[in-house]
């Protein structure tokens, strides 16, 4: 038998408030459940749950769910189940198929994040922290940003942030190479996927690439590939990013900052709809960063950097595309998309080689169907970059062969543009995911054994 008890129970019996002989039979053990709000990856369970009670046959969109991410649910797993149940019953009666924002109760939960008078008097407090990061003031060369058009965005949107973003994302930099790439999945449509991932032009005095990503702001990759291109270095393109002067909603973001030097920086502002992390690593020549927010849960990113490192003697679009399609397998990947049972509804792959030209590939699917559109961007990957990954290098005499690495961290169809099977995908780092021809090794170490075996009964 499970019994709830009053929220400090120890202070209830003392109060008078609660029977002491009761309360000792009822502790033993105590399980204490963390509130809703500190449980995010089980709002689509429990979302699903719900509807399905009420209407088995309804569909229930992303937005609804992120809606549903953006309350703090006072009442908790009873609140959202009803709440949602209600949203469902209204679905029903206006003769729609999905449940969407629209069918929630303006008073179900309570909104994310605090008050302005809040966030004004935080930004006036003190410098701005990520999780897990130690972020410095911006020095003069980080202000200097806005020489490249910092001004602009906010003009246009420094108080308009896009919806959340749910996205996971592996930005990475092939220093052998020069080649610079990044693979991004997320349960929002495939144009704002598009906007995730940013790269210096070729023609640029410095080289560099950046994620920015959770609530995008208008403007932000735009101005870190400028600044990048410029020969600022990834921390202080950073610093700028999340200078309060420059976004006073930084907090919001995420951001992953890799210059030409293999330095990399990131953020994970504290405001940032969990779970939200990031990590990165080394591994031989590549240097790389997986982030996400919004996510199943902390194996999403583990899964990534794995198969990233897992692929040896590969070039890095096949490392990009192997650690895309680890965070999405066995339904980890974005919370958001769980309804749907799969882990994102679009996908993109970027290559900015040294030479060459850029490689784009892009994927979506509709929520209703199936189809994974990480598998769709799996196949166009391997229309287009024909080399297979190099053989292991053979050992010396004494001697051995791989790679070594280092991390750190905090806590509808498939298109492509930029490269055809001829134009050298594989030299930006491509290389096709297709299965090697074993030696039927077994057979020989069963018939050895059985060999054994027989001059044993022999002898």
């Amino acid at each position: 038998m499970a019994c709830p008890i009053p929220k400090g129970g120890v202070q209830s019996v003392s109060e008078g408030k609660f029977r002491s002989d009761l309360y000792h039979r009822l502790t033993e053990p105590v399980v204490t459940v963390p509130p809703l709000s500190s449980r995010r990856e089980e709002l689509s369970y429990l979302i699903a749950i719900a509807v399905r009670k009420v209407a088995p046959e309804l569909r229930i969109s992303a937005k609804f769910v992120e809606a549903c991410l953006l309350r703090r649910w006072p009442g908790n797993v009873r609140e959202l189940l009803s709440e949602t149940a209600q949203a469902a019953r209204q679905t029903l009666t206006t003769g729609e198929e999905t449940v969407g924002p629209e069918h929630l109760s303006k008073t179900a939960g309570l909104e994310l994040g605090p008050s302005e008078d809040e966030r004004e008097a935080s930004i006036r407090a003190g410098s701005p922290r990520g999780r897990g990061e130690r972020v410095q003031r911006p020095s003069s060369g980080g202000r200097a940003i806005a020489v490249c058009g910092l001004a602009l965005a906010l003009a246009l949107a420094l108080f308009l942030p896009a919806p959340a973003e749910a996205t996971y994302s592996v930005l990475a930099y092939d220093r052998a190479t020069g080649t610079f790439g990044g693979a991004v999945a997320s349960c929002v449509p495939l144009d704002t996927v598009e906007l995730v991932y940013g790269a210096t032009n070729a023609d640029a005095a410095a080289r560099g690439a950046v994620m920015t990503q959770s609530y995008l702001l208008a403007g932000a990759n735009e101005n870190a590939v400028e600044a990048l291109g410029k020969g600022m270095a990834a921390e202080a393109v950073l610093s700028a990013l999340i200078d309060p002067a420059y976004d006073p909603s930084f907090a919001l973001r995420q951001y992953a900052v890799l210059d030409e030097r293999g330095a990399i920086a990131n953020f994970t502002g504290p405001e940032a709809l969990s779970l939200a992390q990031h990590q990165s690593f080394e591994i031989g020549d590549f240097v790389a960063s997986v982030q996400g927010n919004i996510l199943t849960d902390a194996a999403t990113l583990a899964l990534a950097q794995q198969a990233f490192v897992g692929a040896e003697n590969c070039g890095l679009g096949e490392r990009l595309l192997r650690a895309l399609e680890a965070a999405g397998a066995n339904l980890h990947g974005d919370s958001r998309c769980l309804v749907y049972r799969k882990p994102a509804l679009s996908a993109t792959l970027a290559l900015d080689p040294r030479d060459g030209p850029p490689l784009r590939l892009s994927a979506d699917t509709a929520a209703e169907v199936a189809e994974n559109p990480v598998a769709l961007l799996r196949a166009s990957f391997d229309a287009v970059a024909a080399d297979a990954c190099k053989a292991p290098p053979v050992a010396g005499p004494g001697g051995g062969s791989g790679e070594g690495g280092a991390s750190s961290g905090s806590g509808q169809g498939a298109s492509g543009e930029g490269a055809s099977p001829a134009s050298g995908a594989s030299d930006a780092g491509g290389c096709a995911h297709a299965p090697t021809e074993r030696s039927p090794g077994w057979v020989v170490a069963l018939a050895l054994l059985a060999a054994v075996r027989a001059r044993r009964r022999a002898g």
